[in-house]
């Protein structure tokens, strides 16, 4: 008996897509214009694109994972300086 479709269904299926109001919280934003003025000066940290027939800017989940592991790293870091 094949248990595949059984096996999909138990797993939390996650996109490499992240965007909308969970892309501006993972990276810190409240609002839409706080994540949009980052943008705009280029501050974000992290790279975001638009899709064509979407609407709203995206980045990938791993690129976001990575932000937070260096973020981290540079946290701890100046905390051990203090």
């Amino acid at each position: 008996m094949n248990d595949f479709p059984q096996q999909i269904n138990n797993q939390a299926i996650t996109s490499p897509l992240i965007g909308g109001k969970e892309l501006w919280n993972q990276l810190g934003f409240n609002t839409f214009a706080a994540f949009f003025k980052a943008h705009e000066k280029g501050s974000l940290g992290v790279r975001v694109f638009r899709i064509d027939g979407r609407r709203g800017w995206f980045a990938f989940r791993a690129d976001i994972e990575k932000w937070h592991i260096a973020l981290k790293a540079t946290t701890h870091t100046q905390e051990a300086r203090q």
